[in-house]
């Protein structure tokens, strides 16, 4: 049962991750070079250099773009590559972090659709930050349950997580809307 989950302090200590600490927004999956991650670490860039030492961008999984975000994150300590990770490493990533990123592009297929991550996400309560047009930025401003950013833009998505950094309210309404949202769209198709 996933309520049954073993919180893993030891991923997060081995991450440098305190979520007392930091606040922490995550992607979860394919490193793929089609994926806008690029755009993450750009965003992580800004982020540091703004001296925002709080944040913390986690992405997670394995793919092309691994050794590129490497080597960003070997000057930017703001953005952590654990790898790829189990169920439980990702079940405590996503009770910790104030947010899930969606950096694709609004290619047509992921215009039509909404990426799987967003179940993953919405199930735990996380607002999404999305750089994805189409169907999945009507259910964001449909449900308000997340932030729609321009693609390949850093300084777009570093405005979203300004936003949620400085807007705690409406980060809890967004996540409190992201679980209505899941269980009235997400949660049969589970």
């Amino acid at each position: 049962d996933e309520a049954q989950f073993k919180y893993d302090h030891e991923f997060l200590h081995e991450n440098n991750l305190n979520p007392g600490e930091h606040h922490i927004y995550c992607f979860i999956g394919n490193l793929s070079s089609r994926y806008e991650l690029d755009t993450v670490a750009s965003a992580a860039k800004i982020l540091q250099t703004q001296n925002k030492v709080n944040v913390r961008l986690v992405i997670c999984g394995s793919g092309e773009m691994l050794k590129i975000l490497k080597d960003v994150a070997i000057e930017y300590p703001l953005l952590v590559l654990p790898g790829w990770i189990n169920k439980d490493q990702i079940n405590t990533l996503l009770t910790v972090s104030k947010a899930g990123i969606l950096p694709y592009p609004s290619s047509l297929d992921f215009i039509r659709s909404y990426p799987n991550k967003v179940g993953e996400y919405l199930s735990k309560n996380l607002p999404i930050l999305s750089s994805v047009k189409g169907e999945m930025m009507s259910l964001l401003e449909e449900w308000n349950c997340g932030i729609t950013y321009e693609n390949n833009s850093p300084k777009s998505l570093v405005n979203a997580i300004e936003f949620i950094e400085n807007n705690e309210n409406e980060r809890k309404i967004m996540s409190e809307n992201a679980e209505k949202c899941f269980k009235d769209k997400f949660d049969s198709q589970l």
